[in-house]
């Protein structure tokens, strides 16, 4: 595919104004909710007013008090009536685990914007969170038991395209399971955690973290982070296996992404194409689903820096205005700001447009790997080398099995001849080059490294090295100038 094509196959998702809830659709313009169907479903015209409200709130909290002042103006009324349009809605949604309506108790109702999803909630990826075991039957095992949990659950309710399962009868329907066990002895805790897939019992990640009795402060969100990412880098590398091989045209939305995030974990041209087409189609046939939009507006950004820029360039004004929109529809959705800072770095070079969208992607989620690798690689091409490397290598901690790795190796390696510490830019580049051999970037991170750490005889082949074109460096988004001529005269000494 072209790059006037793909330009123009993204900008064919700039339309559309339906929104999808689940599996029902609602015309703001008209105020009209409908059915899988098509049918159009009925609401008192209260609960009608209270939806539109909420869908024009856009996932923020709408006050309790704003709702009844806006729906019965004048009148006297108790939260009974409120409460009651809200029971109305929710049966309408089918909104039984009220993963689109959400309660913010003692102040009032947001519509989860991330539930816009053209399938039934049944058809989303479903993980069951078991509470952790323990045989010590003392306080800080049963303190450690309901804080993982907790930490769970708050991390995996904001997910978008995911359910969680909280009633053990149906733990059997899930597709995922998360089990662990709490053991305290003398002074020392051991978490130990598993995540596992339910249909073929399969685990698939299991690790454990230590501590003395006296330090646990912060451990249960540190074993809910691993496990959060751990899972998402599972979901996305594995779950569109089964939809790789089938036609687009058979696919529903959610089937679509799922195979888009497949070949997107694969990090070759052939498969940026493949994401692409699948993309199109899922925007052609939920024109508003957030994810799917910001998905197709990453693909401007998927390969970079792997690739030479003049490939992406084209596209970088369409992805932009593309992540706007996806935006728009889903301002509560890590996913979503995380993309728009992405394509903000990488193609605007706007460092602090950047930030500003995957901290906020942070505010909902501070375990969400990819917005802390987005301001990472913006610390490191910023000057801030050393919170970059931090950063980094906190991410590979928290996830060790991740496509990804090599890339936050590679950038590692940069900060490192950046800070001035040879042996250490020698190390993580070669780190790189060995999980990525023939990948052209890999090779070229590792000869500068080389070049600086004077071991030209462990460089990659010129021809390898010669895959990017000299400015590639001067391409990307460097804030001090006198970094990219240190970078192009080690590339020089590295090509000669």
């Amino acid at each position: 595919m072209g790059k006037t094509a793909v330009a123009t196959r993204i900008g064919t998702a700039l339309t559309g104004k339906r929104l999808t809830l689940g599996d029902r659709t609602f015309d703001p313009v008209t105020s009209t909710l409908r059915g899988p169907d098509g049918a159009e479903l009925r609401l008192r015209n209260q609960s009608v007013r209270i939806l539109t409200l909420l869908v024009e709130a856009k996932g923020h909290l709408v006050d309790r008090e704003h709702l009844i002042a806006t729906v019965w103006p004048g009148i006297a009324v108790t939260d009974d009536s409120l409460v009651q349009c809200i029971r109305d809605i929710r049966v309408a949604l089918n909104d039984t685990d009220r993963q689109i309506l959400k309660t913010v108790i003692g102040r009032g109702y947001s519509l989860n914007v991330s539930a816009q999803l053209d399938l039934p909630r049944r058809k989303m990826p479903t993980v069951f969170v078991a509470p952790f075991a323990t045989s010590d039957d003392n306080d800080l095992a049963g303190d450690l038991h309901e804080e993982c949990h907790d930490a769970l659950i708050a991390r995996l309710v904001p997910r978008v395209g995911l359910q969680l399962i909280s009633n053990p009868g149906r733990q059997d329907e899930a597709d995922y399971l998360v089990t662990g066990r709490i053991k305290v002895k003398d002074d020392k805790v051991r978490i130990s955690f598993r995540l596992g897939q339910t249909v073929d019992q399969v685990v698939f990640f299991n690790d454990s973290r230590n501590a003395l009795a006296h330090e646990t402060s912060g451990l249960a969100d540190e074993v809910a982070d691993v496990i959060a990412a751990q899972l998402r880098v599972h979901m996305i590398v594995n779950d569109g296996a089964a939809f790789v091989q089938r036609d687009n045209e058979e696919l529903t939305v959610q089937q679509l992404k799922a195979k888009a995030a497949w070949h997107m974990a694969r990090f070759q041209r052939e498969n940026r194409v493949e994401a692409q087409n699948a993309l199109c189609r899922a925007c052609d046939l939920s024109p508003e689903d957030p994810i799917a939009m910001a998905m197709l507006a990453s693909m401007s950004t998927q390969l970079v820096p792997l690739v030479p820029f003049d490939e992406v360039l084209s596209e970088k004004d369409t992805a932009l205005e593309l992540a706007d929109k996806a935006v728009e529809a889903g301002q509560s959705i890590d996913y979503v700001l995380r993309t728009r800072g992405n394509i903000r770095l990488w193609l605007h070079h706007d460092h602090d447009g950047a930030r500003r969208d995957c901290e906020r992607a942070l505010q909902l989620n501070p375990a969400f790997h990819l917005a802390h690798l987005t301001i990472a690689e913006s610390e490191i091409m910023s000057g801030e080398m050393s919170a970059g490397i931090a950063r980094l290598k906190n991410m590979m901690h928290r996830a060790p099995v991740d496509p990804q790795n090599p890339l936050y190796f590679s950038m590692i390696a940069l900060g490192e001849v950046l800070a001035g510490r040879p042996d250490e830019a020698c190390a993580a580049a070669t780190e790189s080059y060995e999980l990525w051999p023939t990948q052209p970037w890999a090779a070229l991170v590792h000869s500068v490294a080389c070049a600086f750490g004077d071991q030209a005889a462990a460089a990659p082949t010129r021809d390898l090295v010669r895959g990017l074109p000299e400015d590639h460096f001067r391409r990307m988004p460097f804030v001090d100038a006198s970094h990219v001529t240190k970078l192009e005269r080690l590339l020089e000494t590295a090509r000669t």
